[in-house]
Order: structure tokens, then C-alpha cells, then sequence
């Protein structure tokens, strides 16, 4: 894998008010999200690809639950957030076994989240 990518996990609500979806490439993530009855798999990569992801659909009441349940899914304090009101969270880098470097991304657009 390239040295340069990272584990990320963002959530988006989608145009149904109660209805976001996850995006992530981190394996623990992955397995938490594959327990829940609740979720749906909407889009996948094959895992040798470049940019390995899966997309995943869940229902929220309230934005504030999403958010809560997007900080207990990803084990994160902070989260980083758009304009668009959408949530990142930057889960560490993928280190090559080979070449131990990391080369940080630059997210320019988002902010921290305020609790």
C-alpha cells in the first residue's frame, strides 16, 4: 500500500433527514459496522485496489445521535467538520512494513467540532 494513505472514516447525511451514510477504509471500523443488524453496505472497493473503502447506511432520529454514534464507532474525541456539516475522523496512517515514513495529508477545509 502507498505510504502516504491513511485510515479515515467520514459521515454525511444524505437527503433523507434521518438517513447518513459512513465512509472508511479502517478494518476496526469495518468489523463494528458489520455487526450491527441495523446497517446497510451501499458501496465497496476490492481490497487490493489503490483506495480501498466501504460506504455503509444508517438511520439516525437526530443529528446529535449521529454525531455521538459516529464518536463511539470511531474511538475519537475530536472530529473535524465541513462547511457541508459532513464528519471526518483522521484514524492514523497505514504504514508500509517495508518503509516505516509517514507522510501526513492536508485536510485545508475542515474545522474542529464543537461538542
Amino acid at each position: 500500500m502507498d505510504n502516504g494513505m491513511r485510515y479515515t472514516a467520514v459521515m454525511w447525511r444524505e437527503a433523507s433527514d434521518k438517513v447518513y451514510r459512513i465512509q472508511t477504509n479502517c478494518p476496526k471500523v469495518i468489523r463494528k459496522l458489520q455487526k450491527r443488524t441495523t446497517t446497510n453496505k451501499c458501496v465497496w472497493t476490492f481490497k487490493g485496489s489503490t483506495k480501498y473503502f466501504v460506504v455503509y447506511q444508517l438511520r439516525y432520529n437526530k443529528p446529535s445521535t449521529a454525531r455521538q454514534g459516529f464518536l463511539r464507532l470511531t474511538c475519537q474525541e475530536n472530529l473535524l467538520f465541513d462547511a457541508d456539516g459532513d464528519y471526518f475522523a483522521d484514524l492514523g496512517p497505514i504504514l508500509d512494513k517495508n518503509d516505516q515514513k509517514i507522510k501526513p495529508d492536508v485536510f485545508n477545509n475542515w474545522e474542529r467540532a464543537k461538542d
